[in-house]
Order: structure tokens, then sequence, then C-alpha cells
């Protein structure tokens, strides 16, 4: 079972992501859960290191270990951070809604 650990900020935006485990839907190579939940995270990780006034801290993307924390954004950035964040929810929601049984998103929300 992939278990994946999100923290939301006070405005409803990734504050961390972290996915562990393993899927357990098919073998190695071919397990599109994994492959799903991966290409979410992955990619929503470079997106944000990939962007001027948002700085990444503890970024692990590589096998064995998938996830990041923001450190800070500059405040313009807010709206496009809640898009990325929306986006990448959405999309492991669904993988969990599909695969109950390889995929569980625990999210929490960070208070002020």
């Amino acid at each position: 079972m992939i278990s994946v650990q999100a923290v939301l900020n006070e405005n409803g935006c990734l504050n961390e992501i972290y996915l562990e485990g393993h899927a357990g839907y098919a073998g190695k190579g071919g397990d599109i859960v994994c492959s799903a939940a991966t290409a979410l995270i992955r990619t929503a990780g470079r997106l944000l290191s990939g962007r001027t006034g948002v700085f990444l801290e503890d970024i692990q993307l590589e096998p064995g270990g998938l996830g990041f924390r923001i450190g800070r954004t500059e405040n313009d950035l807010q709206e496009w951070l809640k898009g990325v964040s929306e986006f990448c929810l959405l999309g492991l929601r669904d993988l969990e809604d599909e695969f109950p049984d390889n995929l569980t998103v625990h999210l929490t929300r960070r208070k002020g």
C-alpha cells in the first residue's frame, strides 16, 4: 500500500508531501498505481523547484524517497501554488478512489 502524507498551509496550498510504500498492484516496472502517484508528485516537485520565488527543502525526487517540503514562497505566487497543489491532490485522490487497496492519501492542515 502506498501512503501519501500531505500537509496544507493555511491557504490550502501544499506545505509538504511525501509518498512511501509500494502499491502492490503489479510487479516492478508494471505497477500503474505507483507510476501515476510517482509522476504526480515528482512533476509537482520539479515544477515547484524550477519556479523563481519558491524555496523547497528536503527534496526527494528519486526512487525510494519521494516528496518535498516548501520552505517558503513569495506572496504573489500563492494562487499559482494553489493551482499546482489542487492539480496534484486531485490526481492523487482520484487514484485513491479508483485503487483504494493500493493507495491512501492522508491530508492535514497546518494552523497559523
